[in-house]
């Protein structure tokens, strides 16, 4: 408002300025100098005639209105311009109120970005510490795993060593079993042994006393006898001839084998011989069970 009414005033002040020349104008106002002394100033009036000024009134209103015109308009344009300078101003003051808005929003974006590349860098640095925790978790847990499965491991170690020192414990118990059944063996072997020796020893004292008694010389004869009884004499075969026959026999005296061991006859005698031994099967018992020979030599002879 304070140039509104500046700029008024200048208008009021141009139109009497338009008004006093235009009046100077008319009454012929002048300024001379006189040529012979510039230092003094001698005002010259023209009086003019009142019909003269009647005359040139009217013209004198008419510019007067149009200054007035001129001034109203010029007031108006340059209300009109302060109104624009104004409206100016305005769009001024709200463009930069704008950017002043725009610059705000965009500080609050930066400033929100900023919150969010900040709460991102939380977030991550949370997330690395998780992960960084899990990663010490898993390592933890593996390590856990490790010391269990190295834990089996080693009972599995002692269990194999607490095995091993038992089948070595067992094997041990079985080998002195084994050598005790073996010297029970042993000792039951050399008392069979003992036993069959002196077992033999009756036997042989025994035969022998058979034998002095004449036992086995009548138990050979008894075998001689049924052989011969059983024997078919060849037709070419004659008397006194002498062979020694050889007998193996079982304890019933069944006869395994028989072969002619020494024979001054041929072959048919041989033959002979040995099928009468095979027909005298079962041989005799022996009157004393202890001249039982399994294995025995007797003579045979074809007559006289």
């Amino acid at each position: 408002m304070r140039v509104v009414f500046d700029n008024v005033l200048a208008a009021i002040g141009t139109i009497a300025l338009h008004a006093l020349l235009i009046w100077l104008l008319l009454v012929g106002v002048r300024w001379e100098r006189p040529p012979e002394d510039r230092a003094m100033t001698t005002l010259k009036a023209v009086v003019v005639d009142a019909s003269a000024f009647e005359q040139v009134a009217p013209d004198v209103d008419e510019q007067v209105r149009e200054a007035q015109e001129e001034a109203e308009a010029a007031l108006q344009r340059e209300a009109e311009a302060e109104r624009q300078r104004e409206a100016e101003a305005q769009r001024q003051r709200e463009a930069e109120a704008e950017r002043q808005r725009e610059a705000e929003a965009v500080r609050q974006r930066e400033a929100e970005a900023e919150r969010q590349r900040e709460a991102e860098a939380v977030r991550q640095r949370e997330a690395e510490a998780e992960r960084e925790a899990e990663a010490a978790r898993q390592r933890e847990a593996e390590a856990a795993r490790q010391r269990e499965a190295e834990a089996e491991r080693q009972r599995q170690r002692e269990a194999e060593e607490r095995r091993r020192r038992e089948a070595e414990e067992r094997r041990r118990r079985e080998a002195e079993a084994e050598a005790e059944r073996q010297r029970q063996r042993e000792r039951a072997r050399q008392e069979a042994l003992e036993a069959q020796l002196q077992a033999e020893l009756a036997a042989e004292e025994a035969r022998e006393g058979a034998v002095r008694d004449g036992l086995l010389a009548q138990y050979i004869e008894l075998i001689r006898q049924k052989v011969e009884r059983n024997w078919i004499r060849p037709a070419s075969v004659p008397d006194g001839l002498t062979c020694v026959v050889a007998v193996r026999q079982l304890r019933n005296g069944e006869v395994v084998s028989v072969r002619v061991v020494e024979c001054s006859g041929g072959e048919a005698l041989i033959r002979s011989i040995e099928q009468a031994v095979l027909s005298a099967s079962p041989l005799p018992e022996p009157p004393d069970a202890s001249l039982f020979e399994p294995n025995l030599e007797f003579p045979f002879k074809t007559g006289e």
